[in-house]
């Protein structure tokens, strides 16, 4: 049953069955009364008369009751949109939905920089709040989803003044059942800057040991296997870069009857344990 007809049908039910309840036994009342015509006739009308009374005390209760149900009903879907977009705003998160035209949740708004009160608007108008680099890359994705791709996830940066810091928004999205499509927003500027961060520490810490040539320096993951490799360690060990990345520790480095013994200590300092002191070793090289 649909749900908008419940109502209605509930209302109609309770009725129908107050009111052939009411002819059954009213008519009997009269009946076991033994009246004569004039004083039946009478109690007949008053009778008529009490019915109309009553149905509207019912039809009045009935809906009021209904009312307080769609009052109580309301005030919690407030209550919980008024959760909802506190939440989005401490996780600087907002939602979308898409029929024709965007229409923002406040926090979404807030997330773009525009006012609360606008809060529709065409992908064109989208597109000039957003940096003119990242135009092309939103158009070609927004136009992926709308030809049918299970879902639109793109990092855009927001159009601002040379001034301000940079904005990186996650824009996702995905189409409803009823030919629209809806997503979400988010402020990921501290973690494209952290990363960002950690890309250049990164290229300084790969600069600085690449122009160290005296110290051989290797770096590894937790399998072992070489994923950085400097200009010293290939003079040393007599490997070249593309020969060590991707091979393990103790077949470079290590003599065979020490391997088990460095895999151990590895794996022993890979879960917490303690870690090989500084001294020497016994290495081996490629000759």
């Amino acid at each position: 049953m649909r749900a908008e007809l419940r109502q209605p049908l509930r209302i109609a039910g309770i009725y129908l069955l107050f009111s052939i309840l009411w002819i059954v036994f009213s008519d009997q009342l009269l009946a076991s009364l033994s009246l004569d015509a004039s004083a039946s006739n009478a109690l007949q009308t008053y009778k008529g008369l009490l019915f109309v009374v009553l149905s509207a005390l019912l039809i009045g209760v009935l809906s009021l009751h209904e009312q307080r149900a769609k009052q109580r009903l309301l005030a919690s879907l407030n209550a919980s949109n008024q959760q909802l977009q506190q939440t989005q705003l401490n996780a600087k998160m907002g939602s979308w939905d898409f029929q024709q035209q965007f229409n923002w949740s406040p926090p979404a708004l807030a997330l773009l920089g525009q006012a609360p009160q606008g809060h529709t608007n065409s992908f064109t108008e989208l597109l000039a709040w957003l940096h003119a680099g990242d135009r092309q890359a939103a158009t070609q994705a927004w136009q992926n989803l709308l030809n049918g791709a299970d879902e639109l996830h793109i990092i855009l940066r927001l159009a601002c003044l040379d001034s301000a810091p940079q904005r990186w928004l996650l824009l996702r999205g995905q189409a409803n059942q009823h030919g629209g499509f809806y997503g979400s927003l988010q402020d990921i500027s501290q973690q494209q800057r952290d990363e960002q961060a950690l890309r250049e520490s990164e290229q300084r810490f790969r600069q600085l040991f690449e122009h160290t040539p005296r110290i051989a320096v290797q770096g590894y993951n937790d399998q072992r296997r070489v994923i950085y490799w400097n200009q010293a360690s290939c003079d040393l060990y007599g490997y070249s870069r593309n020969e060590a990345i991707g091979q393990q520790l103790e077949r470079l480095l290590i003599p065979p009857e020490h391997h088990q013994q460095a895999i151990h200590d590895v794996q022993q300092a890979l879960n917490g344990g303690a870690i090989m002191p500084a001294g020497e070793l016994q290495l081996q090289n490629k000759h």
